[in-house]
């Protein structure tokens, strides 16, 4: 188990300078059906926030969202307005809130703030309604300053799990959504499982039904951020007032687990949320039912985690956030086949027997649980590494929650056997705390044959960075993706408040750390193409990272040794060395296509921590690596940190800006077929693949070439060459037609040069990288690049089958 960094951490002297404003509005108008659509519009600045649109899906709506505090700026400005195409609609009501009569308070993850309970701000209005009516309505704005929490960065969170059994949910929900511990919790995630029920009253649909249930349940503490569904699965977040300042980045997605691999009567939905920048993603899955289905439950368990991708491309839910909490009918039973008085036979029936009904009720008359979890195929499958891997569970002092009758208290049906089919796990990386302090079955809830489980969990969080960050994801209040998998999107922004919201004096330099990948080789790597091999190549990833980097590719290869020539230097930076302790570098093995996408591989984790007390030495290191929710493979090598030169911010941004592609194919365009060819570079003009801080490797696009012809490294140990100019072709260059005609003197004959080895025609094809300007990225893409290979057309560079070109490769 590892021990957790932010116990007892001192606070990051720059993180003083974020301030975020928190703005809740809400509305208790009964009739909203009768409203057009509305939204709040919030101005600050340079900056300007529209709220999502909302009418007539609940009885209120319930408006949150979240800003940067600029220092220079005496106001903001909020307005309702209607929506409307090309900015038709019009201005309902408007508020104009001075900052310094705004409360301030520090975000407190683990309880209410003192002092929350501020008087709001009121706006009453007369609105149109559709039928052309006036309709009085009231409504509440609640504002204030928040800074981020101090030392020890705690974050209590409550996690609930129900199959609703595709009834309306009970009236009575206090026995599993517990005010008490929603008192304590930050951020509420509630994933429920066949959610398809008649909605009722004056609800527009299913879902704003089901919201509404849990919202009433929940109090008016926490507003919902937002909820994501997947066929009868849903997600939903609720996070307290103070704690919606610190979510920067909220996006969704999920996968299909059902009949054909299509079908989303199961699957799962995940929601990953940056707090803080602390990411946190969360997941709700519904496996595949019956006794004897643990093999596709396993199955439906890999594809989900395998197959969203949030976050950094190409790279599955594991091994790359802080928090990974996993929650759903997972439909895991009791397998007693190994019980001398039972059998296979009689235990994977789907009825069960009377023998085995009676011993399984029995045990749970004596609440002898632990005896029960011995059956649990969900604790062996994690025990034998079949799935959930790395997952943590609490300690379950409650009674199995299927099959039961739908009535208050804890009955059980014949029909099936009692089983823990509804579970909440967790998944941490190194260093970052997480526990449970509470695990519950909500008995008194009477709609389902399912009975809800409940956890308040305790998560350790990263210390957050300054608002100005360039970070990635999606802006949780308008839903909108940032541009570019680096958070360039965020760059104009971050640039802004770096000018407007601090001083030069008040910001430090960032320190920068040089990160030397001295060895590095792959064991056991999961085989993704059709012969049973993988053409990996490594990424080097983390939100740190000034420039992400990539190794070349070993074809054909499960077990590869890069060569340490040709191994990046990575530049990573953080605004103190304490800070730089909570970093993490996602190791990303990819398998390099030619002609497709590439497939990921495994995902593996650095943590920071294990090296930063040994600078300039050097580390060995071995990561595991995750692939769709499975250890498949690993990764070992040396690494060595050493100090770098301090960086200003604007410069750091902008590099992050100046990253544009993934992987190291070239990228191509029509276009770039008719601008003009970049000078090519010098004798030798690869130069080194690591300059001051990293990025001549970054920039560099590997190119394809035969082994035969790829040049020894050059230079120091650490710089791969580009390899030899091609002599030019005869038609290369035009031929002047009035030239003079005449008998030049004849020079000194040329010395002749030594014959060289014949091409090695059999040679797999190798990737070398190659350092150039990165406005040559965007050229023609054979413009710079070596004379084609073995197996490679010379005009189109269209791959053809030749005696270079690996038949089974990619």
């Amino acid at each position: 188990m590892f021990h957790s960094m932010a116990a007892g951490a001192a606070p990051d002297p720059t993180v003083v300078l974020r301030e975020r404003l928190a703005l809740k509005v809400i509305s208790a108008q009964k009739d909203l059906d009768l409203l057009p659509q509305c939204y709040v519009k919030l101005t600050h600045g340079p900056k300007k926030l529209k709220t999502s649109t909302a009418s007539g899906s609940t009885a209120t709506f319930d408006y949150m969202c979240s800003m940067e505090v600029q220092k220079d700026i005496p106001t903001f400005h909020i307005e309702l307005r209607t929506a409307g195409s090309f900015g038709s609609g019009h201005v309902l009501g408007s508020l104009e809130v001075p900052m310094d009569k705004l409360d301030k308070f520090e975000s407190c993850m683990d309880s209410i703030p003192e002092g929350m309970d501020f008087p709001p701000n009121e706006m009453r209005l007369q609105l149109q309604g559709k039928a052309n009516e006036l309709i009085p309505i009231h409504v509440t704005i609640q504002v204030c300053k928040v800074t981020p929490p101090k030392p020890p960065y705690n974050l209590k969170a409550f996690i609930g799990t129900w199959n609703v059994g595709n009834a309306p949910p009970s009236d009575t929900l206090e026995s599993w959504i517990v005010r008490e511990h929603i008192a304590h919790a930050g951020i509420v995630a509630i994933g429920c499982q066949e959610c398809q029920y008649e909605k009722r009253g004056a609800h527009k649909d299913n879902e704003a039904d089901w919201v509404a249930s849990i919202s009433k349940a929940i109090g008016d503490t926490h507003s919902l951020l937002r909820n994501d569904n997947c066929g009868q699965m849903r997600l939903g977040i609720w996070v307290r007032f103070d704690v919606i300042a610190g979510i920067t980045s909220a996006e969704s997605a999920s996968e299909a687990t059902g009949l054909g691999h299509v079908m989303n009567n199961k699957g799962g939905v995940a929601t990953v949320v940056q707090l803080w920048d602390t990411w946190i993603a969360f997941v709700n899955s519904h496996l595949a039912a019956h006794q004897d289905k643990t093999k596709r439950r396993n199955e439906d368990y890999c594809e989900i985690a395998g197959g969203i991708y949030l976050g950094f491309p190409n790279c599955a839910l594991l091994n790359q956030f802080h928090h990974c909490i996993w929650m759903g009918d997972l439909n895991y039973r009791l397998d007693l086949s190994s019980e001398p008085d039972i059998g296979p036979e009689e235990a994977n029936k789907r009825t069960p027997g009377k023998p085995l009904y009676d011993k399984i009720n029995a045990l749970i008359a004596n609440k002898q649980y632990s005896k029960l979890l011995e059956w649990d195929q969900l604790v062996m499958a994690r025990k034998n590494g079949e799935a959930y891997i790395g997952f943590e569970e609490g300690t379950i002092t409650h009674p199995p929650t299927f099959k039961v009758e739908r009535k208050a208290g804890i009955t059980y049906k014949d029909q099936r056997a009692p089983a823990y089919c509804d579970r909440v796990m967790w998944r941490s990386l190194p260093y970052m705390r997480g526990a449970c302090e509470h695990l519950w079955a909500g008995a008194e809830v009477d709609s389902s044959d399912h009975k809800p489980v409940g956890a308040l969990l305790d998560l350790g969080m990263r210390p957050p960075r300054p608002d100005w960050w360039p970070r990635q994801g999606k802006d949780p209040n308008t839903g909108m993706a940032r541009k570019s998998v680096h958070g360039e999107g965020d760059v104009g922004h971050s640039l802004l408040s770096i000018r407007h919201h601090t001083h030069t004096h008040d910001v430090p330099e960032l320190l920068s750390w040089t990160v030397d990948i001295l060895e590095l080789r792959g064991v056991g790597l999961h085989p993704a193409d059709y012969n049973g091999k993988s053409d990996p190549y490594v990424a080097f990833l983390g939100d740190a990272l000034i420039e992400w980097q990539f190794t070349q590719v070993e074809y054909m290869n499960l077990d590869p040794t890069w060569p340490p020539a040709t191994l990046p230097s990575v530049t990573m930076v953080a605004t103190s060395k304490e800070s730089f302790r909570y970093e993490y570098m996602v190791l990303g093995c990819m398998d390099y296509d030619r002609i497709d996408a590439d497939d990921a591989i495994g995902n593996g984790v650095l943590a920071i921590a294990d090296f930063v007390d040994k600078l300039g030495q050097e580390q060995e290191f071995a990561v595991d690596l995750a692939h769709a929710g499975l250890i498949r493979g690993k990764l070992i090598g040396k690494l060595k940190i050493t100090e770098g030169t301090p960086m200003h911010m604007e410069d750091f941004i902008k590099k992050r800006l100046a990253k544009r592609s993934f992987g190291p194919k070239q990228s191509f365009s029509c276009m770039s077929m008719f601008q003009k060819k970049p000078d090519p570079p010098a004798h030798g003009g690869g130069g080194h693949a690591h300059s001051a801080h990293g990025h001549a490797a970054s920039r560099s696009k590997p190119a394809i070439a035969s082994a035969a012809s790829a040049p020894e490294p050059q230079g120091s140990p650490r710089s791969v060459s580009s390899g030899p100019t091609p002599p030019p072709s005869p038609r290369s260059k035009p031929i002047n037609l009035n030239a003079p005609t005449g008998t030049a003197k004849p020079g000194p004959p040329a010395a002749a040069k030594p014959p060289g080895p014949p091409p090695n025609l059999n040679a797999p094809l190798a990737i070398t990288s190659r350092a150039v300007p990165f406005p040559a990225l965007q050229q023609h893409p054979f413009a710079q690049t070596p004379a084609p290979g073995p197996g490679m057309h010379p005009n189109f560079k269209m791959w053809a089958p030749g005696p270079g070109f690996p038949p089974n490769a990619g």
